[in-house]
Order: C-alpha cells, then structure tokens, then sequence
C-alpha cells in the first residue's frame, strides 16, 4: 500500500504544495520523497528528528518517514536551541534532518 502511494505520486502533475515563491508538484514531491525513503531504509534509521520550517521539503521527510516506517518527531527549525536539545535528549533520534535555516 505505501508502495502505491509513493508510485501515484509520479503520475501527477498538479500542485501538491505552494509556497510564497514556488509551486511544487506532486512528481516533484514524489522524486523527494523517494529520496528521503531511500536515504532512511539504506541507513537502517528508527528514530529521525525533523527540524525544518513547515513547507515543501518538511512535508516530504516526514511522509517519507512514515512510508519507511521510521518513527519521526517533527520540530520547527524556528524553536529555540533549548528546547530542540531537550527534544533531541528525550527523543534520542538516529539522525536529524535540517534545512538551511
């Protein structure tokens, strides 16, 4: 079943996320996400913090970690660094994914 979502992904052509500069398509979000899936299983990830600005390539980690199977906790990148550290303490995440901010 997740394999099927992430193959009807390619198929669409329509905006899936509009951000104030961009349009991003569903293909587009579906070449991401399958980098993402990749990424996470290659690396026997359990456990990946998100520490990201909500928008396009937010929502493509975590969909890709639900599609992999991996627990996430998402956090905006915009939280202050004691409270990600006191996240990333309880959580004791694998990995975590950043954006550039």
């Amino acid at each position: 079943m997740k394999e099927k979502i992430l193959n009807n992904f390619s198929i669409i052509e329509n905006v899936a996320v509009l951000e104030e500069n961009r349009k991003w398509t569903y293909s587009q979000m579906g070449q991401v996400v399958s980098q993402f899936v990749k990424y996470y299983r290659e690396n026997h990830l359990k456990k990946i913090m998100i520490v990201m600005k909500q928008g396009f390539y937010s929502y493509a980690a975590i969909i890709a970690a639900y599609l992999a199977g991996i627990t996430f906790c998402p956090v905006n990148s915009e939280t202050p660094f004691e409270r990600l550290k006191y996240y990333q303490n309880i959580f004791n995440p694998d990995l975590i994914v950043f954006d550039n901010n």
